[in-house]
């Protein structure tokens, strides 16, 4: 339990870390609306990824993220494609994938070695 707990707190300030970094990017570097399509996709990624480990805020993000995905649409088809940005649109999507995928690697092993102790 206590491991489960500490893995969650972990993974929240993960959480509140990266919204931070959003919102930076978007304040001084990005002047675009959120891309609604690309929070439903996270969403259907995280969504499940947290049940099947049952790490609680993962699963929690991925629902946010649907609901938010669901409600926004319409907007859907608004987003330039990946050919129509700039170089340094593109390494921050490519950076935003590549630590994306690292937290939850790191998160999933350390489950995987903590939990059983």
């Amino acid at each position: 339990m206590k491991h489960t707990l500490l893995i969650n707190i972990v993974l929240g300030i993960f959480v509140v870390l990266f919204m931070f970094a959003m919102i930076w990017i978007r304040k001084f570097k990005l002047r675009r609306d959120p891309n609604y399509r690309a929070s439903f996709i996270l969403g259907l990624a995280w969504l499940p990824l947290g049940l099947i480990s049952g790490i609680t805020v993962l699963w929690l993000a991925g629902i946010t993220f649907l609901i938010i995905g669901i409600a926004y649409h319409r907007k859907w088809d608004k987003y330039p494609q990946w050919k129509e940005l700039s170089s340094k649109e593109k390494n921050i999507k490519i950076t935003f994938v590549l630590v994306t995928i690292l937290l939850v690697a790191l998160l999933l092993t350390a489950k995987v070695l903590i939990l059983p102790l």
